[in-house]
């Protein structure tokens, strides 16, 4: 374990400086980039690998801790790898004293707190990813003596452009259905059993759902493929969906670290694990029924979470085929999705339940062809009537699990939980907005609501406060238990770059009934930039990447599993500054024209195009800059941000800064606090945070030409 002493060593010495300190040292574990980075193929298995193992085999102990308000203290580690699209860990023993708290979080967004309650029965903790290579790890404790140790068995190391978990949602395929569209109107009961599974250690996603027993006593069985490799370190995640029809990203927090392995059969593809705690009644729960009929139907639905994505349904009005799976073997072990009617499947669909018309679980899926390319492809679901009996014994089927009681019953229906234990409740189970990171100056605002109490709301209330303003909306109609209530907010101001705390509070008038809850928008300095793409006939061929000053991804994407000449448009919000944008075609021959007439372009705000590309070979790169100036007689200063705290950015005008030879910053009594005249930039920064409160002149001298700017400090 010497890699372990020298970690406790390096963390020690920088902690222990930190109770001397009005905010925590941060120490730093740099991680290198795992050899092998590349993509599995899971052929047609729909499991969706996102990362590979770094192992560690490391004792991490944050201990020491620093005071930084009443009854707080705080520590935090930096923990990096470069290249990471995504990060997350795999602890296998967590201990941590009773009022610690820990979370991990990055610019893109934050997971936790967690505390002891949330590891699995043997210690051990999975977190979900975060996009980035880089993220923070802080404990806090009610104490100095608070700490974490934590034995991390393996780092996962994001590889998959077209998913970054820390912008939550958005990489499945544009044909897939919202669980909350029309098509999944008549199955808001079963959505509650859908849960995604992050399993094998933390690197890949496949879907699940929790299912009845005959004893119907809540026993918190999950069923899901057996190619998922799910095991005691999977994490499940309840109710990741959008409120409602549009793609609007959901709650992240509802998720159960750990579970047992009760019964596995490769024959037909299926695992039942039971979670080591049954999920709380504020994650409105429902147990699926099921059916061990062998006799194929027609109309069947699936309930997924295709490449992690939230929730997504695809229907079938045919009747299913007894098939075998992708027929390497003559046997009859699946049912056959022919082609779907609404809606398909992809990697990370693994898993998920496929259900009858009677709304009972028949099946669950192993793999297939289908896809948003590929709409008229086939998917296979492991039979539910061959898992019941299996290999035989306990371990390999499914009846001594689902049917403790005997029964010997070929069919179940569903169970929900009984009456909740008050007469009237409502939670906030999501409260998001259109982008919680954005340029604009405003943003929309949507709250979803759940009844939990056993009475009827006849009406419900929700009281939004901003920095800025307050609105209250109201809504009549009857909502009983489990019922879901969604408010959409008109655009909000967002009056403060950084962030805009929206607090909530939603009630119904003449009930106890109440709840509250916080949401934070990141308001960037930036504008918006657009990549506009007609893909060729090798959409899968390109990817590409926008690196920032400091060479780290800002954003990226590619064309992977979009149809053969789609146009497309990216819109991406970057703070001002200077960026590189990279195009990869792995077939060395750009995207125009022998193989389709294919083009990309980057457009600024202003709708000025500042590059396009059509032939290239396997990388092609072009600078530019946000704010750009594309008007050869633009004469502008542009200084930001305006008014100004800690420091000043000045962009030159695009058609002069190369001629500059002067720049100055003045106080308004003339007085000369920046002089430069040499390595002018387009972007120039200045530190003010130790200038008077006041106004500043600005002047730039380009030969003949001249400009000036004003700015406040603050």
């Amino acid at each position: 374990m010497k890699a372990t002493g020298i970690l406790f060593i390096a963390l020690w010495s920088a902690i222990a400086a930190w109770a001397q300190q009005p905010v925590p040292v941060t120490a730093v574990w740099k991680l290198p980039a795992p050899a092998l980075q590349q993509t599995p193929d899971n052929g047609y298995d729909k499991v969706y690998d996102f990362g590979v193992f770094i192992p560690a085999d490391t004792t991490l102990r944050l201990s020491g801790l620093t005071f930084t308000a009443p009854d707080t203290y705080t520590g935090q580690i930096v923990i990096s790898s470069p290249g990471a699209l995504s990060l997350n860990f795999y602890f296998s023993r967590l201990r941590m004293p009773g009022g610690t708290q820990f979370r991990i979080f990055n610019e893109y967004g934050s997971l936790g707190p967690y505390s002891s309650a949330d590891t699995a029965a043997n210690g051990s903790f999975v977190s979900i990813p975060l996009g980035g290579e880089r993220c923070t790890l802080q404990v806090q404790g009610t104490s100095a003596e608070a700490f974490i140790e934590a034995d991390v068995l393996q780092v996962i190391y994001g590889i998959r452009a077209d998913f970054l978990p820390a912008k939550g949602f958005g990489s499945s395929g544009n044909c897939n259905i919202n669980i909350n569209c029309p098509e999944g109107d008549n199955w808001q009961l079963e959505k509650r059993s859908a849960v995604m599974l992050l399993s094998n250690g933390g690197n890949r996603f496949c879907s699940g759902a929790l299912i009845n027993n005959t004893a119907e006593n809540g026993r918190p069985y999950i069923l899901t493929a057996a190619h998922c490799n799910a095991s005691a370190s999977t994490v499940f995640m309840f109710s990741y969906e959008s409120p409602d029809c549009a793609n609007i990203d959901g709650p992240v927090t509802q998720t159960i670290n750990g579970a047992q392995v009760r019964a596995s059969y490769a024959v037909s593809d299926f695992t039942l694990l039971e979670m080591n705690v049954p999920p709380p009644a504020n994650y409105f729960p429902y147990y699926s029924g099921w059916s061990r009929v062998a006799v194929p139907g027609a109309d069947h639905t699936g309930i997924h979470h295709p490449r992690g994505d939230i929730k997504k349904i695809s229907r079938d009005t045919s009747m299913i085929q007894s098939s075998c799976y992708a027929c390497t073997d003559p046997a009859e072990t699946h049912w056959k999705v022919g082609k779907w009617d609404a809606g398909t499947t992809e990697t990370g669909s693994s898993g998920s339940p496929l259900y009858n018309a009677a709304h009972q679980i028949v099946g669950q899926l192993h793999g297939g062809q289908a896809s948003c390319i590929n709409q008229n492809g086939s998917d296979f679901y492991g039979k539910f009537y061959l898992s019941w009996e299996g290999g035989g014994t306990p371990q390999t089927r499914l009846k001594d699990w689902l049917d403790p009681l005997s029964t010997d019953t070929a069919s179940l229906s569903g169970w929900l939980p009984g009456t909740a234990p008050v007469a009237y409740g409502l939670n906030i189970s999501s409260l998001s907005s259109s982008d919680s990171i954005t340029c604009a100056e405003s943003a929309s605002v949507f709250v979803l609501l759940s009844s939990f109490g056993f009475e009827q709301l006849d009406s419900v209330c929700v009281s939004m406060r901003s920095d800025y303003d307050s609105l209250m909306l109201c809504k009549g109609g009857s909502w009983n238990y489990g019922d879901q209530i969604i408010f959409s907010f008109p655009e909000r101001v967002l009056p403060l770059f950084g962030t805009n705390r929206f607090s909530v509070h939603a009630f119904a008038p003449g009930t106890p009934a109440a709840d509250t809850a916080t949401y934070n928008v990141q308001r960037v300095q930036g504008a918006e930039m657009r990549l506009a793409i007609q893909y060729d006939l090798y959409p899968q061929e390109l990817s590409w990447e926008i690196l920032d000053a400091t060479g780290n991804i800002a954003e990226s994407g590619s064309g992977t599993g979009v149809a053969p000449g789609v146009t497309d448009t990216f819109s991406y919000c970057l703070p001002y500054g200077c960026y590189t944008l990279r195009l990869y075609d792995s077939g060395s021959d750009g995207i125009c024209c022998n193989w389709g007439n294919g083009s990309i372009q980057l457009i600024d705000v202003n709708d000025v195009q500042l590059g396009q590309w059509t032939t290239f070979g396997a990388v092609q790169e072009f600078a530019f800059c946000n704010p750009h100036s594309g008007s050869s007689d633009d004469k502008e200063l542009f200084v930001f941000p305006n008014p100004a705290s800690v420091s000043v950015n000045v962009a030159l005008p695009a058609s002069l800064y190369g001629q500059a030879d002067l720049l100055l910053i003045c106080d308004m009594n003339g007085k000369v606090l920046v002089k430069k005249e040499n390595d002018l930039k387009y972007l120039n920064t200045f530190d003010v945070s130790n200038w008077a409160r006041g106004v500043y002149i600005v002047y730039m001298r380009s030969g003949k030409n001249k400009a000036r700017a004003r700015f406040v400090k603050i």
